[in-house]
């Protein structure tokens, strides 16, 4: 027989090992807060061997102060606005046909409606007719190239920003002068596409419109 005195040396560690008191942590454990918002330095390579990802694409932020003492004015009134969704913030958004910006708009209209509707409730927010850029097809108020698939992209953006943050939010457009074919082209093609097009989003035919709105300047004459 082999001797036991070895088997015997090793249950004897482990009894003196559980019978021991247990050996306080050298320091309290900490309670980490992470702001995944607050962006210190960029995060370099080390994250390949750690778990940690970059982004891929550069982050936006925005500042909506300016807008926030203007809407609260509007509040203060109880007046209700025409929110045209409509600028490129720090000339960021140039072309619509570019998938990433698509993305980064729907991304920054879902964000600015949940920040109305958080600030003013959604009963509120609800009765604002939001609406699409004004005239898109000029270039007087901006420096976008708005193609006219570049304009369904960004229209269609704009409606699933606005259904990610509440589907009952309002949008209307196109926010044109609607003359008649073949003039007007951006108009006519988003009544088409809201029709039967494909959402750049779902997939899916038709992309709902609350309301139509079209511009028509006064020229000595009324419309009854």
């Amino acid at each position: 027989m082999r001797p036991l005195r070895p088997r015997a040396a090793l249950l004897a560690l482990l009894a003196s090992l559980l019978a021991a008191p247990p050996v306080a942590p050298a320091e309290a454990p900490h309670l980490v807060h992470v702001d995944a918002a607050r962006a210190l330095w960029p995060l370099r390579r080390f994250w390949r061997s750690t778990g940690f990802w970059g982004s891929t694409g550069r982050g936006l932020s925005y500042n909506f102060t300016h807008l926030d003492g203007y809407l609260d004015l509007l509040r203060e009134n109880q007046l209700l606005p025409g929110f045209e969704l409509m600028g490129s913030a720090s000339g960021h958004f140039t072309d619509f046909e570019d998938k990433q910006q698509v993305f980064e708009w729907k991304d920054l209209v879902s964000s600015l409606a949940r920040r109305y509707i958080g600030r003013y409730g959604l009963a509120h927010v609800s009765k604002w007719n939001f609406e699409t850029w004004n005239e898109p097809d000029h270039h007087d108020f901006d420096n976008v190239s708005m193609t006219m698939q570049g304009f369904l992209n960004y229209y269609d953006a704009c409606s699933e920003g606005l259904r990610a943050a509440s589907p009952a939010l309002r949008l209307g457009g196109p926010g044109d002068s609607f003359h008649t074919p073949p003039r007007s082209p951006l108009s006519w093609g988003l009544l088409r596409h809201c029709h039967d097009g494909t959402n750049f989003f779902t997939g899916e035919a038709g992309v709902r419109l609350d309301y139509i709105s079209l511009h028509r300047k006064g020229a000595r004459s009324s419309i009854s």
